[in-house]
């Protein structure tokens, strides 16, 4: 019982690669455990006390949000789970006890109308075809920005509608319909694909990076590409999508300069908003399921707080405008004699 908190961190890295655990997921769980050994230092499992995790807390309180401090939180409750579980440090202790975290906020997110749709389109076109492709993607396939990512040229198939995805989150594999909308749009880019760096190949990725060095920086000094590397996908797609998101009038900061947490979801949340309307436009029943299967969630809950379902707050304010309670004739018809 006598492992020091560093030598812990690597073993729990290893221990989460040998169970299956995504790389993006690790990185995240690594991200906070060094944060956390840059605070209280490399001490043993076994010293660890309430007041650490008081004081660590406190820190990063002050410049995280509720909802990312209890995920931390989350993090390290697993890893010390893990040590007690693995014998590196006395299972008695548990540094966590007793807390619960801070309640998060459930914050409206903001969503693009359909309506603007083909203005958005056409500002990331005016940057690049590439960006553009993104930008549908993001708005009528309704994948995560890492299943989008990496598409490859193979992956889509024209002549049947469909384009095959692999759904990171879930472990699944799908092939999901290509609306009108969409083929529209891949059509344009790989004609525009293939304009630039040739005949298209089928391991090519769909969203490839470019020779240029992107940064956000240079999108907003309108730098434009110079070639692309089919061979490499673009890996940092916020690069991309919250510069355009900032100039089509969507704040990146809230009030206090914090993230707002706006980018690829940002599209996700309004291509599967406006799925939703079309389908309760034409009359499906169904409409709500069926755009939580092609977000891939799990609960129907989570779909209708990511749609913005969860309270319909215009629906409420006009029906409450229109209420009349059975008394208020009365009020009204006193008021007249009143004035009369």
């Amino acid at each position: 019982m006598k492992t020091r908190l560093e030598e812990a961190i690597q073993d729990y890295d290893y221990f989460r690669l040998s169970d299956g655990i995504a790389a993006n997921t690790r990185k995240n769980d690594q991200y906070t455990l060094r944060l956390f050994l840059k605070h209280v230092g490399d001490i043993q499992l076994a010293s660890i006390k309430e007041r650490h995790m008081t004081e660590y807390l406190a820190e990063r309180g002050r410049t995280l949000e509720a909802s990312t401090l209890k995920l931390e939180m989350t993090r390290l409750r697993s890893f010390f789970k893990w040590a007690r579980n693995t014998r590196r440090m006395p299972r008695d202790l548990d540094p966590l006890a007793g807390r619960r975290g801070p309640r998060p906020i459930k914050r409206e997110r903001r969503r693009i109308h359909v309506s603007q749709f083909p203005t958005l389109l056409d500002m990331a076109g005016e940057r690049c075809g590439r960006d553009r492709m993104l930008v549908a993607l993001g708005l009528y396939s309704l994948l995560r920005d890492q299943e989008m990512l990496t598409l490859r040229i193979r992956d889509v198939n024209l002549d049947s509608g469909e384009f095959f995805t692999r759904i990171h989150k879930s472990r699944l594999e799908d092939s999901l319909g290509i609306s009108p909308a969409l083929d529209l749009e891949l059509r344009r880019w790989f004609k525009d694909y293939q304009s630039i760096c040739g005949p298209l190949q089928p391991d090519w990725f769909l969203l490839p990076t470019r020779k240029t060095h992107i940064t956000k920086e240079s999108h907003v000094l309108g730098h434009k590409p110079v070639d692309y590397i089919p061979e490499r996908a673009l890996t940092k797609s916020h690069y991309v999508v919250q510069p355009l998101l900032e100039d089509f009038g969507i704040p990146l900061r809230r009030d206090n300069g914090s993230s707002a947490r706006e980018g690829a979801h940002t599209l996700r949340r309004s291509g599967a908003r406006a799925l939703y309307d079309l389908w309760v436009e034409k009359g499906n029943v169904d409409a709500l399921n069926m755009v939580r299967v092609t977000l891939h969630h799990a609960d129907v809950k989570d779909t209708q707080h990511y749609i913005g379902l969860g309270e319909d707050r215009k629906t409420r304010n006009d029906l409450l405008h229109e209420v009349r309670y059975p008394f208020e004739a009365d009020n009204v018809a006193r008021m007249e004699r009143k004035t009369g």
